[in-house]
């Protein structure tokens, strides 16, 4: 098992039907045997202090999402030597049904949980922890956020509660070169987080965002070979399908980017530390060589991102790029190390390795999110000394 960062953050849940929900998931009763902490750092030192500052709201959601990633048949949910992606349908049916974490971001009037960004956070470190095969990405971070603020209110009330039931499974689809005729949609969208198992595309490109289900005979999802049998990346091709556009493109934008950088941020931080932690397990390294720093390093810069009171939007751009760059990377680094230090015979090595490599695909490499970060610095208005 690989534990997480005592993560606790607040889930305002105004209805005390959905607070005593939760509140079930985090009792000692049911999850108290999977609660555990890093080796690789003072458990001290938690998120709780930095994104929660109202204590009587706190609710440990780490925990409770560490507990249902823990009841995976199998860490990583499948097997280097299978030809086809898994769906762990157990568990999203849990996450779904008892647990109200797929609407963990969603406002309450529709069937959600109203968290923020910092819950995101969470919910998405467990998920880089575990390796489920949960296609939490396109879905929770980034279809709902693009909904939500870009969408019209008919839009809102009929796919966000779909959404957070888990009655639907969405994605979303990058298109540059997207053509418009009549309310219909041509293109190609390339490296579609669980392409092959939506039935809701968020698909835009730099002027446009639009909803479209994949069930329509003019879309066709091509499945492409899956180095990452736990998050598969496929195309999706449609010509003349119908689809929905939404509202407010720019604020879409904004949401499902911020959401989206963070979300992968957390999942490969979360990645990043178990195989930390399987590393101090085989005494591969000692906790203070130099490597293990990048873990560190990540999860300062991954905090910066989910710090919910930010109220310069460039800062705050060049903290969601720098925490998805430092995440990916130190993840990349820690899963190489690994691999080449065990015996082919170390299934979870490969894991790591398949799942790190797979977090330059999407949302932008490393490298890119560097650039930004220049480009945006490059931009930014000299700030005035501090006076005496």
């Amino acid at each position: 098992m690989y534990w997480l960062y005592a993560w606790n953050v607040s889930i305002k849940c105004p209805s005390r039907h959905r607070r005593e929900r939760l509140n079930i998931l985090l009792s000692e009763k049911y999850f108290g045997s999977f609660v555990g902490s890093m080796s690789i750092t003072d458990p001290r030192d938690s998120f709780s202090s930095s994104l929660v500052r109202d204590a009587h709201a706190r609710q440990t959601t780490a925990e409770a999402v560490q507990a249902l990633f823990g009841n995976c048949v199998e860490c990583f949910g499948w097997l280097p030597s299978e030809s086809v992606p898994k769906f762990d349908r157990a568990l999203w049916e849990m996450l779904a049904n008892s647990s109200g974490l797929l609407g963990l971001s969603v406002p309450e009037r529709y069937g959600g949980s109203d968290g923020n960004l910092a819950d995101l956070a969470v919910l998405f470190h467990a998920l880089g922890a575990s390796g489920a095969a949960l296609p939490l990405f396109g879905h929770v971070a980034v279809a709902a956020q693009a909904i939500l603020a870009g969408g019209s209110e008919a839009q809102r009330g009929e796919w966000l509660p779909r959404i957070a039931r888990g009655a639907i499974i969405a994605s979303d689809g990058y298109c540059p070169d997207l053509s418009v005729r009549s309310g219909r949609l041509s293109g190609l969208a390339r490296n579609v987080p669980h392409g092959r198992f939506a039935d809701l595309l968020v698909v835009s490109n730099d002027h446009e965002t639009w909803l479209m289900e994949t069930a329509d005979e003019r879309v066709e999802i091509q499945r492409e070979t899956a180095a990452d049998h736990a998050r598969p990346l496929d195309r999706v091709v449609f010509s003349d399908a119908p689809a929905a556009p939404l509202d407010d493109h720019v604020g879409a934008g904004e949401a499902l980017h911020a959401a989206g950088y963070l979300a992968l941020a957390a999942e490969a931080l979360g990645g990043a530390t178990a195989a930390a932690d399987r590393i101090l397990s085989l005494q591969l390294l000692k906790p203070t060589d130099p490597m293990m720093a990048a873990v560190s390093s990540a999860r300062i810069a991954v905090l910066a991102a989910a710090e919910p009171i930010q109220p310069d939007p460039v800062r705050r751009r060049i903290a969601l790029h720098r925490a998805k760059a430092s995440a990916s990377a130190a993840y990349l680094t820690l899963a190489k190390r690994l691999v080449d230090a065990c015996s082919v015979d170390e299934p979870a090595a490969s894991r790591h390795l398949a799942r790190a490599q797979g977090f330059d695909r999407i949302m932008g490499p490393s490298a890119w999110h560097l650039g930004e970060i220049a480009r945006l610095q490059a931009e930014q208005p000299c700030r005035p000394p501090l006076e005496n």
